[in-house]
């Protein structure tokens, strides 16, 4: 299923959702990795890095047409979708399944990243997500949720490019994985 049967044409609200950050982001451990190393190193993820890497030929990324929606069966409401609509490393986010809505407070679709969260964007994900781009690797952002009311929740994010013409990386298929918490205080 193309790309542009996503959402092509999406006009966005006219304000912005920001949602509340703390005054400092916290420090997130971002990774990048070849397919052998996440294969690995990132568990919780094996089925869908399985799904992203069945249809890349040799050390190709694969196309977003090579996808179906019925790929992701499992992962619907844990992955959000996102283009690089230009050169730079700011993505567009133009799918979002239902557990990250939870998370992150709201639907950030037809937003880009550094417009939701500003500060995070341009102190540690922008230099992130250009790396992505340029280097043709997975990605792995580990941590806390920098946000007003979901600081207490840590995550870990892998990061799939994808392109949508087999040279440069289009976008990226964000998963979710929830660390458990222990929202009683004990340890």
């Amino acid at each position: 299923m193309p790309f542009e049967e996503f959402g092509n044409g999406f006009t966005p609200p006219p304000k912005s959702p920001i949602l509340a950050e703390s005054t400092e982001p916290p420090p997130l451990d971002l990774r990048l990795m070849p397919l052998d190393t996440a294969l690995e190193e990132t568990s919780p993820f094996t089925d869908i890095l399985a799904t992203w890497n069945r249809p890349r030929r040799g050390t190709d990324l694969p196309l977003w047409s090579d996808f179906d929606f019925i790929d992701f069966k499992g992962w619907h409401s844990r992955i959000k979708v996102s283009v690089f609509p230009d050169d730079g490393p700011d993505p567009k986010f133009r799918i979002m399944g239902e557990s990250w809505r939870i998370v992150t407070l709201g639907n950030v679709a037809g937003f880009r990243f550094s417009e939701i969260r500003p500060r995070l964007y341009h102190h540690q994900l922008r230099e992130h997500f250009a790396a992505l781009r340029e280097q043709r690797m997975i990605g792995l952002t580990s941590g806390s949720i920098a946000g007003v009311a979901r600081d207490f929740m840590s995550i870990d994010v892998l990061e799939l490019p994808y392109t949508l013409d087999r040279q440069t990386v289009g976008g990226l298929i964000h998963c979710l994985h929830i660390q458990r918490q222990d929202l009683t205080g004990d340890t």
